[in-house]
């Protein structure tokens, strides 16, 4: 299915009161001429079908997502990036405001009920490989709610590093950042390293 605006047109539009199917078997493309663009505006939906097809967004040049109403939701169980390219891929959060504050990457917990001392708020995971190539967990840094009593509230935070009894690998926490649960005000307790021979 080809829509294909010719030079001696502004642009095409088709208009309709309610939805427009575009059915096919193989593949519908919007393609622009060189130097135009796809202007997708208002309430856009790309569905990969009911049966489990893939919905795929691709472009042979850069792309640019602008939202202009300031946010982009996502809402997916699993969220990829992946290269091939060496030293990639890499997650830029760029601030370009002309004041003293930077960008943020926030973890945000809510399970739709009250808190409970030890949630987990936000971990942060480094996997690699071993020498047969099987998944490892390497390291990790996992912020819990330490105390969750209202005007009492106080953080965890686990830095865990995987380490090895000689046959089984695992991860063990080797800083322990802990704030204060009694009421004293500036307390932070610290717990470095692990085992005695640490």
């Amino acid at each position: 299915t080809t829509l294909d605006d010719d030079a001696t047109a502004a642009h095409f539009e088709i208009a309709a009161d309610g939805d427009i199917i575009l059915d096919s078997a193989g593949q519908i493309k919007l393609e622009p001429v060189a130097g135009n663009n796809i202007l997708l505006d208002g309430a856009v939906t790309v569905d990969g079908g009911a049966v489990g097809g893939l919905a795929s967004l691709t472009s042979s040049a850069d792309l640019s997502i602008i939202a202009t109403g300031n946010d982009i939701s996502v809402d997916t169980d699993n969220f990829v990036i992946e290269s091939a390219t060496d030293l990639t891929p890499v997650l830029t959060i760029k601030s370009t405001g002309d004041d003293a504050h930077s960008g943020i990457l926030r973890f945000n917990k809510d399970r739709g009920a009250a808190a409970v001392d030890g949630d987990d708020i936000g971990t942060i995971q480094w996997l690699g490989e071993n020498s047969q190539q099987e998944p490892i967990d390497y390291g990790q840094i996992i912020v819990e709610t330490l105390e969750v009593d209202d005007t009492d509230e106080a953080g965890k935070m686990s830095l865990r590093v995987g380490e090895s009894n000689g046959s089984v690998s695992g991860l063990t926490t080797g800083l322990l950042i802990e704030g204060s649960d009694n009421t004293t005000d500036g307390e932070v307790n610290v717990t470095i390293a692990a085992a005695a021979a640490s």
